[in-house]
């Protein structure tokens, strides 16, 4: 009797177990139905909302010219998954994403005009940087962003700065000011200073470069965390043409990072492709005016990507400009695990570099002064 009652309840427990196991599958079946159902609506819906937003463009005085008083946010497609689980970043991206233009909060028009730069080379080194990284930027002024002349080239920096976006903001905007008055090397627009918003900061630098910077220079655009060996780099400058000059660590085949937890996750929706086109990674970057001036010019066809190197890249294709690689950029690291286990003395291994990532301010600052006394034994 009691081996009976056993095999019923088991039996049951096995019937029941199936019906719950075939219940959650067929659930599980309909939201996959109904979330490919709404993927395909939703695709129809931005095309629609693509074209509503071409026509507003074409209502504009000057295309891509958006941002005054009164820009105003784009109303984005509702009801779909996608739009109401977006992240925040990506929504405040996609409404303001028609706007190129912003306010100029702190201006420096005469700096690619100095007097001596009738008679030399000009290499230009334009950071970006934050609000909140004055250590960063004291130290850059300190070592290798210092305006010097090295032959017949001619050094200047100027720092590219959004707004605060923290609770410090006033405080900040004070010193970034301040910054400014003593040193007249920072330009700064009306946008909160954001990852997402690199690629706007690019656009008005390449604006602000079209407009008041002659055809003989070089552009050093770049992160204000890196090490530029700026004697290699202008020992470099004599060896390669001004036009069409875009150069440094080349990403020919970098894919779309999926995982969205990622920094660098783009949603399907955003961008329907497996790989970028080839790029140079934002950490440095060398270019010619003339490059500046066209990429600047294929802005005007190319939509804001929230990546800013990769939103070069297509700007680069755009415009038939060829990405050209550099060994001696290193936007990834500048060690080997082999140089970690002989440990070769960091000057030894950024000495005959031009550019490498990441440094701390107090570490570019050692760095650079055991590199100027040759303290060093490799």
């Amino acid at each position: 009797m009691g081996l009976g009652a056993g095999w019923f309840v088991w039996s049951w427990v096995i019937v029941v177990s199936g019906l719950l196991l075939g219940l959650v599958f067929t659930i599980l079946t309909i939201i996959s139905l109904s979330y490919l159902h709404l993927q395909v609506s939703y695709r129809s819906q931005l095309v629609a909302f693509s074209e509503s937003w071409r026509l507003q463009q074409q209502n504009w005085t000057s295309p891509r010219n958006a941002y005054n008083s009164e820009c105003s946010p784009l109303v984005l497609p509702s009801g779909f998954l996608d739009i109401v689980f977006m992240p925040e970043r990506f929504r405040r991206f996609l409404e303001y994403r028609h706007c190129h233009t912003f306010p100029q909060i702190i201006d420096e028009p005469r700096k690619c005009h100095e007097p001596n730069w009738q008679q030399n080379t000009v290499l230009l080194l334009c950071v970006k940087t934050r609000p909140e990284h004055y250590k960063r930027r004291k130290v850059i002024r300190e070592t290798w962003g210092e305006e010097v002349i090295i032959g017949s080239v001619e050094v200047r920096t100027l720092f590219l700065i959004g707004l605060p976006s923290n609770n410090e903001a006033s405080e900040l905007q004070k010193i970034v000011q301040a910054e400014s008055a003593v040193y007249r090397d920072i330009v700064q627009w009306g946008f909160v200073d954001t990852f997402f918003n690199l690629t706007l900061k690019q656009v008005c630098f390449m604006r602000w470069v079209s407009s008041n910077c002659p055809e003989a220079m070089f552009i050093f655009n770049g992160d204000d965390d890196v090490f530029v060996n700026i004697k290699n780099v202008v020992k470099m400058l004599t060896f390669n043409p001004l036009s069409d000059l875009y150069l440094g660590n080349v990403f020919s085949s970098s894919q779309r990072r999926f995982i969205w937890w990622s920094k660098y996750y783009i949603p399907w929706w955003m961008y329907d492709k497996s790989t970028y086109p080839p790029y140079v990674g934002g950490a440095g970057v060398l270019m010619s005016v003339a490059t500046v001036r066209k990429f600047y010019k294929a802005a005007s066809f190319v939509d804001l990507y929230p990546i800013d190197d990769v939103y070069f890249g297509m700007l680069a294709k755009k415009s038939g400009v060829v990405a050209m690689p550099h060994s001696g950029f290193k936007s990834l690291g500048y060690c080997s695990w082999l140089d970690v286990l002989k440990m070769t003395p960091t000057e030894c291994l950024v000495k005959d570099l031009m550019v490498t990532h990441q440094f701390l301010p107090e570490e570019l600052m050692r760095l650079w002064n055991s590199l100027k006394s040759q303290s060093y034994k490799c």
